[in-house]
């Protein structure tokens, strides 16, 4: 039952985004940047042609960052209480 509940949904977002994609709105509207998107990522000869490029920079610092050694702090910030 939930397979065919999950796949219908997929079925229904995708009807939504190539409508979207096909509506030519302005890419100042929702519509226009769910559009955007779906055409980019579907772009795949801009995306082979590109190919890591577009996140050139954050490989080369994950590339540094890897290469000395990181303290990791045992307890995130997001676990620490609140103020008292």
């Amino acid at each position: 039952m939930f397979d065919a509940l999950i796949d219908r949904t997929q079925e229904q977002v995708h009807a939504i985004v190539v409508e979207a994609a096909q509506a030519g709105a302005s890419r100042e509207t929702a519509t226009g940047k769910i559009g955007a998107l779906y055409t980019a990522f579907m772009n795949e000869d801009r995306i082979e042609r590109l190919d890591a490029l577009p996140i050139a920079a954050d490989l080369a610092e994950i590339r540094r960052t890897s290469r000395r050694r990181v303290k990791v702090n045992s307890r995130p910030e997001w676990t620490r209480p609140f103020a008292t």
